[in-house]
């Protein structure tokens, strides 16, 4: 009839909590002491173990899909064949690297940023994020660092002060996720202090569709463990 529920990030008092089934998240964070200076309420989000495994589950299916579909292909040519056995070779490193990522079983609580009083599950953590006047740049860039939030900067300001992109990056896949867990695109959303930049690597491949699956399968990683998963 109970649940255990933990706390992390900036917040004051105890760390984990005994609360009815069924409880819910505003009821609960009600009791959760914090300072308002220092806590940035307005991005709280979960992790839940439930969310990580079926986001593991998702990528192992999808990695499953590539290998079905490019490692067993046959070859008409000797040309082909040793186009086929580079493919497979890159494909081979890629899902090598990729089942090797943890997704964090991110849960977004907020809708146009107001929080969903969802219900808590035994062995939720809920995350209280610490408020932060800085911007991550992360990914394909020269100088991944942390810079100061500037309210009239644009990503591609805080871009060229991290030294631009790589030759690997691919300009056109390029996020912004924010404390609170939510992805989105770059193109499609404001800056806020806290956020992280994350540039996407760009896949080589002649074989476009191969390009294709492959790079949707970074976007699948970096929504679920926030890395830019290189070739």
């Amino acid at each position: 009839d109970q649940i255990v529920v933990q706390v992390e990030g900036s917040y004051l008092g105890q760390s984990y909590f005994v609360l009815p089934k069924g409880a819910r998240l505003l009821e609960f964070l009600n009791t959760v002491a914090i300072d308002p200076k220092e806590t940035d309420y307005n991005s709280v989000s979960i992790r839940r173990q439930s969310v990580a495994e079926r986001q593991k589950k998702a990528l192992e299916e999808s990695l499953d899909r590539l290998e079905q579909t490019y490692l067993g292909a046959p070859s008409s040519t000797a040309e082909e064949a040793q186009v086929r056995a580079q493919e497979a070779e890159l494909i081979s490193q890629f899902v090598e690297k990729a089942r090797d990522t943890k997704p964090t079983g991110r849960l977004v609580v907020t809708n146009n940023d107001q929080l969903v009083d969802i219900r808590l599950q035994h062995g939720d953590v809920v995350t209280l994020p610490k408020r932060t006047d800085s911007v991550l740049i992360s990914g394909e860039v020269y100088v991944p660092q942390s810079a100061v939030f500037v309210d009239n900067k644009t990503v591609w300001d805080y871009i060229d002060g991290a030294g631009g992109i790589t030759q690997r990056a691919d300009d056109d896949r390029i996020l912004i996720v924010r404390q609170n867990g939510e992805v989105v695109d770059a193109d499609e959303a404001q800056l806020r202090a806290g956020d992280e930049i994350l540039v996407l690597p760009a896949v080589s491949s002649k074989n476009i569709q191969l390009a294709q699956s492959i790079s949707q399968i970074v976007y699948q990683i970096a929504v679920a463990t926030k890395v830019a998963l290189d070739l």
